[in-house]
C-alpha cells in the first residue's frame, strides 16, 4: 500500500510539473495581437514628437516610432543603424541625420476605446485605391473590435454627382458589432467622386465623438489621399476644438497627394498617430493593427536623433523629414513573405516593390515579377516625421 501511495504521489507531481511548464510555454507564446497574420505591405506609425534642444543649427528631439512588418506584427531589434534619413532637404540644403539613442518599448495599455472611422470617397480615389483595399482594410479594422470596444462608420466627398449625398455621411450608430458596416462598406465601392471637403468632416466628427461618447480614450480615425479642397474650417480651429474636447485626430494619408507636413501637424497636435502609405496595399496593415494601437498593444520605439540644418530656419517653425528604415531588416522577421518588385502589366514602367506571402510568389513570377526589390537594394521603408524646432 505505501508503495502504491508513493506512486500516486510521484505521479501527482509529475501532473503538477508537467501543467507548470505547460503553463510556462503557454506565457512564453507570443499574444494573438503579436500574430496578426495580415497580407499586407510595411508600413511605420508616429505616435509622437517631442522636441528636446537646440544649439547653433542642431536639433534634437524624439519620436515615437512603430515599424510593422507586412503580416501585421512589430519588428524588434532595430539597431541604430537600421534608421536613417531618407532623401530630404530644407531649402536646398541637405541635412545631417544621427540617431543617437532607440529602444523598442510598450505602450500604455487602455482597456477600451470609441472612435469614428472616417473614410474619404473623393474622386481621387479611384486612382490611388483601385482594388478598394481600403474598404477591406476598414473591414478588418470593424472586424476586430473588442467587447467594450465602439465605431462609428462615416465618409466624405462633395459635388460627386450626390454618390455621397451631403458633404459628410453618418451610417448608423456606435457599436461594439463592427461587422453590421460590412454591407455599406462594400456599397462605398460604388460612391466614389466629388472633391475633398477633408477639414469641415473631420471637425463634424470630432463634434460626434464629444457628443454621443463619454469614453475617456475617444478618437476620429480619418483617412484621406488629397488635400482639403472645400475650406471653411481652418486647420488651427480644428485642432483647438479636438484639443478642447479631448479627441485624437489618428490620420491616415495615402499617396502622393496629401500634405503630410498638415496632417502630421494635426494628428501631432491632437495627441493622434500619423501613418503615411505610399501605397493602397500598406492600408491592410495599417487597418489591421489600428485597434491594437488604439489601446497601446503596438510596441514602439522610443528613438531620439538630431538633425543639423546647416542653414537658417525659424526656430519657431517645424520641418518635414523622412526617416527610412531598411527593408531586408523589416522582412527578415516575417517568415510568410517575400519582396518582389511588382511590374504592372502593360505599364512595368511603373514597378514598385512589395511584400507577398510565399504561396503567392510563382503567380507573380509567372506573370512577369521579380524576386527581390526594384532597383536599389537600400529601399527603404520611408515615415514622414514632423521634427519640433522649439517647445
Amino acid at each position: 500500500m505505501k508503495k502504491i501511495i508513493r506512486k500516486l504521489s510521484l505521479l501527482l507531481l509529475a501532473v503538477i510539473v508537467f501543467n507548470a511548464c505547460q503553463n510556462k510555454e503557454e506565457d512564453a507564446t507570443p499574444t494573438t495581437e503579436s500574430n496578426r497574420g495580415l497580407d499586407g505591405d510595411p508600413c511605420g506609425v508616429v505616435l509622437d514628437t517631442r522636441f528636446v534642444s537646440k544649439s547653433g543649427t542642431k536639433v534634437t528631439f524624439e519620436v515615437d516610432l512603430a515599424v510593422i512588418n507586412g503580416s501585421g506584427n512589430e519588428v524588434p531589434n532595430l539597431a541604430n543603424d537600421d534608421i536613417k534619413l531618407g532623401d530630404t532637404n530644407v531649402k536646398g540644403v541637405n541635412l545631417d541625420f544621427n540617431v543617437d539613442a532607440s529602444s523598442q518599448t510598450e505602450g500604455t495599455k487602455i482597456d477600451n476605446f470609441a472612435t469614428t472611422l472616417l473614410l474619404d470617397q473623393s474622386g481621387s480615389i479611384a486612382n490611388t485605391d483601385p482594388e478598394n483595399l481600403r474598404i477591406e482594410a476598414a473591414k478588418i479594422f470593424c472586424g476586430a473590435l473588442g467587447a467594450k470596444d465602439s465605431v462609428l462608420l462615416s465618409a466624405f466627398a462633395s459635388g460627386g454627382g450626390k454618390k455621397i449625398p451631403f458633404d459628410l455621411s453618418v451610417y448608423g450608430n456606435f457599436t461594439n458589432d463592427g461587422k453590421t458596416y460590412y454591407p455599406t462598406l462594400d456599397d462605398l465601392k460604388n460612391k466614389i467622386g466629388g472633391a475633398t471637403p477633408l477639414y469641415k468632416a473631420i471637425y463634424a466628427m470630432i463634434g460626434y465623438v464629444d457628443k454621443d461618447i463619454k469614453n475617456a480614450n475617444k478618437s476620429v480615425v480619418v483617412f484621406t489621399d488629397g488635400e482639403d479642397t472645400e475650406g471653411g474650417v481652418a486647420v488651427s480651429t480644428l485642432i483647438s476644438f479636438a484639443k478642447s474636447k479631448k479627441v485624437k485626430v489618428h490620420v491616415v494619408a495615402l499617396g502622393k497627394e496629401v500634405n503630410l507636413g498638415t496632417l502630421g501637424d494635426i494628428a501631432n497636435q491632437t495627441g493622434g498617430c500619423f501613418i503615411w502609405a505610399a501605397d493602397a496595399r500598406q492600408l491592410i496593415t495599417i487597418f489591421g493593427t489600428f485597434s491594437d494601437l488604439l489601446k497601446g498593444k503596438i510596441k514602439f520605439y522610443k528613438t531620439k536623433c538630431t538633425v543639423d540644418l546647416k542653414s537658417t530656419v525659424s526656430v519657431t517653425a517645424n520641418i518635414l523629414i523622412y526617416v527610412k528604415i531598411k527593408l531586408s531588416k523589416i522582412n527578415e522577421t516575417d517568415k510568410d513573405k517575400v519582396i518582389i518588385c511588382h511590374k504592372p502589366p502593360g505599364n512595368p514602367s511603373n514597378s514598385k516593390t512589395i511584400t507577398v506571402s510565399k504561396t503567392a510568389l510563382q503567380a507573380h513570377l509567372a506573370h512577369g515579377d521579380s524576386q527581390g526589390a526594384c532597383g536599389s537594394s537600400d529601399d527603404g521603408l520611408l515615415i514622414p516625421v514632423k521634427v519640433p524646432l522649439g517647445q
